[in-house]
C-alpha cells in the first residue's frame, strides 16, 4: 500500500483541485502549446505529446469555466493550436500517438480517443464548431463493422490495420465518440457498438472483464474471409481459449477493470436509456464493482489504471449508480493516494509523472474532498 497525504494538504473540492492542477499545469506547457508526453501506463511505452496535450486541454477549459482565469483560456488556445498543427498529423489521417519500434504509430484506436474527445469538448464549450468538425473527421476515418460492432485501427498514413482487439481501447474510443453523438450518424454507430457488447464483452464469473474482444468464431471468420488483414480476428478467438486459464492474464484484467468501468460509465452517462445497461453481463460487472471497489488493493496491480480509485469512483456514480457517499469516499481515497502537496498535481505514487490524469475529474460533480 502507498502512503497518503493528510487531508489538510488537499484542495477542498473537486473544482479546487482542477483549478490548482491547471495552475501548475500551465507551467508545464511548451512554447508550441504541447504538454510533456507521458508513457503508456505500466507498459512504459513512450508516447508523443498528443494524448497529454489533449487531456490537459480538457482540464484547462474546465478550470477556466470554474474560475474565469484568462491564463487558462490562453493555455487552452495554445493546446488547441498544437492539436490542429500538422506536425503530429502530417498526412491528415490519424494522429501520430506513440514512438515504439514495431508497433503502430496510431496506438490503436485508443491513441485517437484523446484528441477526438478534447477537440469535441473544446468545440462545444468554446462555441467553435470547426473543432467539433475536426474531431468528427478523425473519428470518421475509422471503419466500423456493424456485424462485429468494432472499429478498425487506421495508421497515420491512412493504411487500414484491421480491428483493435483490445476491449478497453474500443470502449474508450466509443466513449470519446459519444461526445460527437449529435450528428452524422455517430449516435447510430455507438448504438450498434453498445448492442454488440453483449457478445464482445467476455467475463469472468466475478465480473472482471476479459482483455480482448469476444466475437463469435462465425463472425471472426466472416470478416477474415472478406479481407486478409482481418485474419487476426480468428487468432483472437483461438488465443482467447488459452487466456481463459492464464493467471497472468487474469491479473492484467483485474488491473484494467477500473479503466473498463470508467469507459462504460462514460457511455452510460451519454446513452443512459440504451438497453445494454439492463443486460445480465453489465449487471454482473456492476455487482462485481460494488463488491470489490473497496476490498481490493487496486494500486498493487502493475498494469491497468494509473489512478484506479478515481476511475472506480466515476464508475460507481455513473455506471453502478451506487450511493453518492460510497463514490465520494472512494474518490477521496484516490486523491489522498496521488495528490502531491509539493507539486499540486496528481503525480504521487503513479506512472503519471505530470499529473495529467486530473482530466478525469472534469465530469465529476463538485465533491468535497476533505
Amino acid at each position: 500500500m502507498t502512503e497518503s497525504v493528510g487531508n489538510d494538504d488537499i484542495p477542498t473540492t473537486v473544482h479546487a483541485l482542477i483549478e490548482e492542477s491547471a495552475t501548475r499545469g500551465v507551467d508545464l506547457q511548451r512554447s508550441d502549446g504541447a504538454f510533456p508526453s507521458g508513457q503508456n501506463g505500466a507498459l512504459a511505452e513512450r508516447l508523443t505529446p498528443v494524448r497529454a496535450t489533449a487531456h490537459w486541454l480538457l482540464t484547462l477549459i474546465k478550470a477556466h469555466e470554474i474560475s474565469s482565469n484568462e491564463a487558462f483560456a490562453v493555455a487552452a488556445d495554445k493546446a488547441i493550436e498544437f492539436l490542429l498543427d500538422t506536425e503530429f498529423r502530417p498526412n491528415q489521417y490519424t494522429y501520430y500517438a506513440r514512438t515504439v519500434q514495431g508497433k503502430d504509430k496510431c496506438n490503436g484506436v485508443i491513441g485517437q480517443a484523446a484528441p477526438i474527445r478534447a477537440l469535441a469538448y473544446a468545440g462545444m464549450k468554446l462555441n467553435r464548431p470547426e473543432l467539433i468538425e475536426k474531431s468528427r473527421e478523425v473519428f470518421s476515418l475509422h471503419p466500423f463493422s456493424k456485424r462485429l460492432g468494432l472499429w478498425e485501427r487506421v495508421e497515420t498514413d491512412g493504411t487500414l490495420l484491421s480491428y483493435d482487439r483490445t476491449l478497453n481501447h474500443q470502449l474508450i474510443f466509443a466513449a470519446a465518440g459519444a461526445t460527437l453523438s449529435s450528428g452524422d450518424g455517430v449516435s447510430e454507430l455507438i448504438g450498434v457498438f453498445l448492442r454488440r457488447l453483449k457478445s464482445n464483452i467476455g467475463l469472468h464469473p466475478s465480473g472482471v472483464i476479459r482483455h480482448y474482444v469476444n466475437p463469435s468464431l462465425q463472425d471472426a471468420t466472416s470478416v477474415a474471409v472478406d479481407s486478409s488483414r482481418h485474419w487476426k480476428m480468428i487468432w483472437n478467438w483461438i488465443i482467447s481459449k488459452y487466456h481463459n486459464y492464464s493467471n497472468n492474464m487474469l491479473k492484467k484484467e483485474i488491473g484494467y477493470l477500473p479503466v473498463n468501468a470508467y469507459a462504460l460509465a462514460e457511455l452510460r452517462r451519454q446513452f443512459p436509456e440504451h438497453s445494454i445497461w439492463s443486460h445480465d453481463k453489465i449487471e454482473t460487472i456492476i455487482q462485481g464493482i460494488k463488491r470489490d471497489s473497496e476490498s481490493i488493493e487496486w494500486d498493487t496491480y502493475e498494469q491497468g489504471s494509473m489512478v484506479p480509485y478515481i476511475h472506480l469512483a466515476y464508475a460507481l456514480l455513473f455506471l453502478c449508480r451506487d450511493s453518492f457517499q460510497k463514490a465520494s469516499d472512494l474518490l477521496k481515497k484516490g486523491i489522498r493516494q496521488h495528490y502531491n502537496s509539493e507539486t499540486g498535481l496528481l503525480n504521487k505514487d503513479t506512472a503519471d509523472r505530470h499529473g495529467t490524469s486530473v482530466w478525469i475529474l472534469v465530469n465529476f460533480p463538485n465533491i468535497e474532498l476533505v
